[in-house]
């Protein structure tokens, strides 16, 4: 149970500092801490490969879905480094720390996939109208267009995480 608190208390750092080292000028800021809570987080796991896989892999994914977001409008973001559209790197270091829940804090979600739909549809365009309130992003065109296209996406994007962190790390359900 420590260790998932640890985890859970490692992810909000890691969520402040991304969203406000970007809403303040300082979006090279969460990567770094990033790489910190990382470090922690990898002496805390017994698979550290299998734990490295799901983080590079949930970031990957994450600057997929978060760029072609971008790409479509739905997201605007203020830092990006080549064209308006892509994730940014705080955005990309999120996706990593959050990657690190999944088996962890969030572990108790598998084989729930019903209930991380559920918290996936709310919480995840919680997280990016939290990110807009801050400054570090925007919802680009309708706003109410923008968070039903974000809650049906996370309604989806949570179980399939859940899943895929459990299958790469062993522990499939």
């Amino acid at each position: 149970m420590l260790n998932q608190a640890a985890n859970f208390l490692a992810f909000q750092v890691g969520w402040w500092a991304c969203v406000l080292g970007a809403a303040r000028g300082s979006p090279w800021l969460g990567p770094l801490v990033m790489v910190l809570l990382l470090a922690f987080h990898l002496r805390q796991v017994p698979d550290k490969s299998a734990a490295l896989r799901v983080v590079l892999q949930v970031g990957l994914l994450g600057t997929i879905v978060d760029s072609g977001l971008g790409y479509l409008g739905v997201l605007q973001f203020r830092d990006s480094l080549i064209t308006s559209w892509l994730c940014p790197p705080w955005l990309i270091a999120m996706w990593m720390i959050f990657a690190t829940t999944l088996r962890s804090s969030l572990g108790w979600l598998a084989g729930r996939y019903w209930a991380a739909a559920v918290l996936g549809g709310i919480f995840g365009p919680v997280s990016y109208c939290a990110g807009q309130e801050f400054g570090s992003l925007s919802l680009g065109g309708n706003v109410w267009l923008a968070v039903a296209a974000l809650s049906a996406l996370w309604a989806v994007l949570m179980p399939f995480l859940v899943w895929w962190a459990s299958v790469q790390t062993g522990k499939g359900k």
